[in-house]
């Protein structure tokens, strides 16, 4: 089965971001977003030990667009207001 890349996952992310006032949300709150937005694979939704210690995508961070906050994530651009 087909996989959801990264970038596409920090594409949403941010997509979810830009909807909200703050422009954060738990990671929680995106992990129950993020379905409604996307057709995910079972190979999408098997867990990923390598995942799992890395955290938020790493293009996320790569490209500046997102802020890791305690529980969740930020838009990079939105910190200031905060």
């Amino acid at each position: 089965m087909s996989r959801i890349s990264e970038t596409e996952i920090a594409d949403i992310v941010e997509t979810i971001l830009l909807e909200r006032p703050t422009g954060e949300a738990t990671v929680a709150e995106l992990v129950d977003e993020i379905p409604n937005r996307v057709v995910l694979s079972a190979d999408d939704l098997a867990p990923s030990p390598t995942h799992l210690a890395q955290g938020v995508p790493r293009q996320c961070h790569h490209d500046g667009r997102l802020l890791s906050v305690p529980g969740g994530l930020r838009l990079a651009n939105r910190a200031a207001l905060a």
